[in-house]
């Protein structure tokens, strides 16, 4: 899931040498159970259904459009309770 990277941004060690954020873990296992409870699934065959992603009918997009929109908004939560100001990763 891109929103993990998103995440990881933010609360991720940047070097070899760091560490990540105390609160990473944390963070990632709180979308993922959000995720899990808001869509049932975190496989996207699971989510939406479809095995064929280039077939005719391509109206899962939608579907997955809005599941990424809900989690984008997610992310953004997290990232705030967890004191980080979004758009400034220092």
């Amino acid at each position: 899931m891109a929103e993990f990277g998103v995440l990881g941004l933010y609360a991720a060690k940047a070097k070899e040498e760091e560490s990540a954020k105390e609160d990473f873990t944390q963070m990632v296992t709180e979308f993922h159970e959000w995720f899990n409870v808001e869509f049932g699934a975190t496989k996207c065959v699971n989510l939406i259904g479809v095995t064929d992603f280039h077939g005719i009918d391509q109206s899962y997009k939608l579907t997955c459009a809005e599941m990424i929109k809900k989690a984008y908004v997610k992310v953004y939560e997290i990232l705030l309770e967890h004191g980080y100001e979004y758009g400034n990763r220092r």
